[in-house]
């Protein structure tokens, strides 16, 4: 799959069949193939790379107790959620000490939605945000995502960890003081 992966964390709300298929087998059965694998050979500790973006965009601020519910890229979303069950499952089963970082959405990488408006802007081009600027997530810098990682090995952490802020934020909201930050004229810059 790895050919694939960019597609599929980037698969849109209703993915072809094919890619659901792709998801369920990357996210679900391949960590099934890796805890059980790990448990074959008494490896002892499994940390995953979850994510935070399943809770309900309703909220405003979320912890790791609200309630999993993706109303977008639901195939992707639920894989993860499916996934992060099985993994805890497993671990439990084989005595397996497990931790699930639930990553926010990760910016500062160079790929994300947030940097392709920083690049746009900075070069003097609009940006065009979908679904009347609607869209929204809790953006977290990569380095912050890495610390939360090192964190996570560094002091044997178990159960179930957000690595995120907690705040929702618009996209329109984003591009905004994107468009502000970088002098732009934001009835120019920004188009919803």
């Amino acid at each position: 799959l790895p050919g694939q992966f960019s597609t599929l964390l980037n698969s849109g709300e209703t993915p072809d069949q094919q890619t659901g298929e792709d998801l369920w087998r990357a996210n679900v059965l391949g960590t099934r193939a890796l805890a059980l694998n790990m448990a074959k050979a008494g490896v002892r500790r499994l940390i995953l790379a979850s994510t935070a973006n399943f809770y309900s965009p309703g909220l405003t601020e979320a912890n790791e107790l609200s309630p999993i519910s993706p109303t977008s890229r639901t195939l992707y979303l639920g894989s993860k959620a499916v996934q992060e069950w099985t993994a805890a499952s497993i671990c439990e089963q084989h005595d397996i000490s497990f931790a699930a970082l639930r990553l926010a959405s990760v910016v500062g990488t160079g790929r994300s939605v947030i940097d392709h408006f920083a690049r746009r802007l900075t070069a003097g081009e609009p940006v065009t945000i979908a679904r009347q600027g609607r869209f929204g997530a809790d953006f977290v810098d990569v380095e912050d995502i890495v610390t939360g990682l090192l964190i996570a090995a560094d002091q044997s952490l178990e159960g179930v960890w957000n690595v995120s802020s907690g705040q929702r934020r618009l996209l329109v909201d984003i591009a905004a003081d994107l468009a502000l930050f970088s002098g732009q004229e934001i009835s120019k810059s920004v188009i919803v």
